[in-house]
């Protein structure tokens, strides 16, 4: 099934805690992508976050898969999980 994920960076959390952890995040997220986990990614403007297109079998793996990353480690982001499929008129 393929999700859109969108992870936003909490509003009590600063630009700088935030920068602490990229390095490590943009590593881990790059591996998932090559893992071919992670479809497609994209980060929101103005460093608040990121938004991707997984393929996962359910919600379950993607939290599971993302557990990892140091931004959900730390409790950094918001996350939201929409489960889409094709449009109707394709």
């Amino acid at each position: 099934m393929k999700f859109f994920v969108i992870g936003k960076r909490k509003k009590d959390i600063d630009a700088e805690k935030f920068a602490e952890f990229a390095d490590e995040e943009a590593k881990k997220a790059i591996a998932l992508f090559k893992e071919e986990f992670i479809r497609e990614l994209y980060s929101i403007k103005g460093g608040k976050g990121a938004c991707m297109i997984i393929e996962a079998r359910n919600e379950e793996e993607i939290l599971n898969k993302l557990s990892d990353l140091p931004f959900i480690k730390n409790n950094y982001l918001d996350i939201d999980i929409l489960e889409v499929k094709p449009y109707r008129g394709f």
